[in-house]
């Protein structure tokens, strides 16, 4: 995961001993950041739920929405390791086992968030049967 910037760091010091050095700074080119594990695990969710959708998308949105809410919820409520661990590799039949191991505030908190996201997703989707 971190080995990127000692990548970085090599490649740095490969093109200084092939230039022969340099009195002025080789330019650096941006190394792109890997993403972080809560977003690396939401993705993986998002997979999960996209799993036999066939393009839905009713349930792309969803999928979506969770995902984002996820994400942020790990984040923001400091999940730990070994629950994100859990999730960023369970197949769909694991999944709720990892939600399990969220401490009670924590689940609430993402339920609550999901919930929230989902409602303009639903609406949306109800909106032919309204007419």
């Amino acid at each position: 995961m971190h080995n990127s910037l000692a990548g970085f760091g090599l490649a740095m010091a490969l093109h200084l001993a092939a230039c022969g050095g340099s009195s002025r700074p080789a330019p650096s080119e941006p190394v792109a950041a890997e993403p972080s594990p809560c977003i690396a695990m939401a993705s993986h969710i998002e997979e999960i739920l996209l799993v036999g959708a066939d393009g839905d998308r009713y349930v792309t949105e969803a999928a979506t929405a969770i995902g984002r809410v996820v994400a942020e919820r790990c984040q923001v409520d400091s999940w730990d390791r070994s629950v994100i661990d859990c999730l960023a590799t369970a197949d769909e039949r694991g999944v709720d086992a990892c939600f399990e191991r969220l401490t009670p505030e924590q689940k609430k908190a993402v339920d609550v968030a999901v919930e929230k996201e989902m409602e303009p997703v639903v609406e949306k989707e109800m909106e032919p049967f309204d007419e």
